[in-house]
């Protein structure tokens, strides 16, 4: 006959392909759960999995009784984990880190050699103040009093009969625990006179060994063993028993299991925690926490570590702008919330900030484009910051030595096809090159990584450095301003950026590094001059009346600005394809322009970069919502001219 637990896991595997797959945007503690499945089960875990343990955790479920049901799960018990293995896989899961050496071997030692079973092993890394703070984090309540109960009748099936606990014992004791009818004195006293125990025949000396590791919660030292070894020709075991339940250190043991103060937990810390960098101060915002009252900010200069923060801010605020920085330095910044009772929560994710010159102010990259179709073309100039790339064959990963930004590149875009919410949820749970920050891009850095060189035999808008590429549509993470269930794709097969629902499936290459260098530019117009300049690319734009009324052929547009006196300059030129792309705000629409801008129409403009597939169409840059597309030469588009500051 099964028992109640055998048919609970049965039910709760059964729920889990019954319950319809959905495309929900990851929730707070989707990678909590995820990590049961990777690190106990060697597998990942699917979508109707994941809402299943979703729904548990909403109705009350706790996090040690999750790890539970995944430790007495039938593909757990088949695994038949060694000693070394199961505590490789305790530490992934509790502690969400590999196990150093003297970890490993004090707990296989326990194991091994000092009679502790794995459930007693599995209740110490459970209970532990690292793994509370996991939880807390993610949304999920540690324990609660019903499992210290059941943790303290496992130590008797542990440490005295050296096995983990059967489900009938475990629910008699555990009724008999909880309702008072029998106490912790009861208990030990059946476990050490059970029959199963005097089958062992133990020695003296062995049976104090045992006695030491469940009242004193240690090992027996030599002359403990030699005096309670003593006792035991003399008064009996049953003598030795009695007096040891009534120590000191049992007494605070037994004390502990129904006192309520011991599970009231810390608020969990303020989650996604952003930083941007505005004339060499670091603003700083994150999300509100439901149970929190106050926040706490903590800095750490030229560390990452928490234990070197310090506290800079207190108050209830959610966002704070740090004014005592200085170009050149490193810092670290965590959050951390206060509840209504004064309990602070555990550290939020660290950002790390770098006030370096490749932060301050915006990197254009080059269009990539080297062939000249026409004199003052791009690749007659070839303006913009140099692209240099390298790629790491063990990882797959692509850095980008002039931005300092990271790109995916070890399966082919990312694997399959995603909606837009699965494909921000793939890559915040990427794990590659010992990196767990990686997130989707940008439209704006997806876009700069973007390469318009005509290579024969290449299919795609992109560098031939990036070696896993096979389709052509790729989702970012920049919302659609004028309908909020869009987002901003780029098409690595053409090159154009458009907008798609977010129920559409394409892919994702994700990125990670600081977003900074496409931050909102620090723009200036002279009034007087109608330009605009952007000292951080050294670039002047035309802004009078002509930006936003003439109009061309490319090759005309080409010309135009070759040939323009405007200003006081007579060095102008067409921008290349990135340039303009990047005066566009995709947070406004009609114009989608950066402020600084006072003559912008809501057309397509022109800019400098031919459609490396077909060499009779051009890049433009529609200023409506901002798309990218390519056209006919032989079409007419608006101009805005642009010149490098001397």
């Amino acid at each position: 006959m099964r028992t109640d637990r055998q048919l609970l896991a049965v039910f709760m595997f059964a729920l889990l392909f019954f319950i319809p797959i959905s495309a929900k945007a990851q929730s707070k503690n989707e990678p909590f759960i995820r990590g049961f499945y990777t690190n106990i089960f060697q597998r990942d875990a699917d979508i109707s999995e994941i809402e299943y343990w979703q729904n548990q955790i909403k109705e009350g479920m706790n996090a040690t009784d999750i790890a539970l049901f995944f430790y007495k799960s039938k593909e757990m018990q088949e695994a038949n984990l060694s000693s070394e293995e199961f505590v490789k896989r305790a530490y992934l899961t509790f502690f969400d880190r590999v196990a150093k050496s003297e970890g490993l071997e004090y707990w296989k030692n326990r194991l091994d050699n000092d009679g502790y079973s794995k459930e007693q092993i599995f209740y110490h890394f459970s209970f532990s103040k690292e793994f509370q703070k996991r939880s807390v984090k993610y949304g999920v309540v540690p324990f609660d009093q019903d499992n210290k109960l059941k943790a303290f009748i496992s130590r008797f099936y542990s440490l005295i009969l050296q096995r983990d606990s059967d489900d009938e014992g475990m629910n008699f004791w555990f009724e008999k625990l909880k309702s008072k009818k029998s106490t912790p004195n009861d208990i030990a006293e059946f476990f050490f006179f059970s029959d199963e125990m005097k089958a062992k025949n133990l020695s003296d000396e062995d049976f104090v060994k045992i006695a030491y590791r469940v009242f004193f919660d240690r090992e027996a030292d030599s002359e403990g063993l030699s005096f309670w070894s003593q006792k035991i020709d003399e008064k009996g075991k049953k003598w030795v028993i009695e007096a040891m339940m009534e120590s000191e250190e049992f007494s605070k043991i037994t004390a502990e299991l129904f006192d309520e103060n011991k599970f009231a937990f810390p608020p969990s810390p303020p989650s996604n925690l952003k930083y941007t960098i505005k004339d060499s101060m670091v603003e700083l915002d994150w999300e509100s926490i439901t149970d929190a009252v106050s926040y706490r900010l903590y800095k750490a200069v030229d560390s990452n570590k928490s234990e070197d923060a310090k506290m800079i801010y207190e108050g209830t605020d959610t966002s704070f702008t740090d004014t005592d920085t200085a170009n050149g330095e490193f810092y670290t910044y965590f959050a951390t919330s206060v509840d209504s009772s004064a309990k602070e929560s555990a550290f939020s994710d660290g950002i790390e900030v770098e006030l370096s010159k490749t932060h301050i102010g915006r990197i254009i990259l080059k269009s990539g484009q080297t062939e000249s179709f026409i004199t003052y073309d791009d690749g007659y100039y070839q303006k913009g910051a140099d692209i240099d790339y390298t790629r790491d064959d063990a990882t797959g990963i692509v850095t980008d030595h002039t931005t300092s930004l990271m790109w995916q590149d070890n399966v082919k875009d990312g694997g399959e096809s995603l909606v837009q919410s699965e494909a921000e949820s793939y890559c915040e749970n990427l794990v590659l090159g010992g990196y767990s920050d990686w997130r989707l891009p940008s439209v704006e850095e997806l876009e700069n990584s973007a390469s318009y060189k005509y290579e024969t035999n290449w299919r795609y808008t992109i560098s031939t450095v990036f070696k896993n590429i096979d389709s052509w549509k790729f989702w970012t993470s920049t919302k659609y301003t004028l309908d909020p269930n869009s987002h901003w794709v780029i098409c690595f097969g053409q090159g154009f950026s458009h907008v798609y629902n977010n129920s559409e499936v394409f892919h994702a290459r994700c990125v990670r590094g600081k977003d900074q260098h496409l931050t909102e530019p620090v723009l200036k117009r002279d009034d007087q001059k109608e330009v605009v300049t952007e000292d951080a690319t050294k670039l002047m734009w035309q802004d009078n009346s002509a930006a936003r009324s003439y109009s061309a052929t490319w090759e005309g547009a080409v010309n135009y600005c070759e040939n323009l006196t405007f200003a006081g300059y007579d060095d102008w030129r067409l921008p290349n394809e990135k340039e303009l792309y990047f005066i566009a705000d995709r947070t406004k629409s009609y114009p989608s322009v950066y402020n600084g801008f006072k003559n912008t129409a809501t057309g397509f403009y022109w800019t400098s970069t031919t459609y490396q597939r077909t060499t009779d169409e051009a890049w433009r840059v529609g200023f409506g919502v901002g798309r990218l597309e390519h056209s006919k030469k032989s079409e007419t588009a608006y101009i805005r001219c642009i010149r490098d500051i001397e």
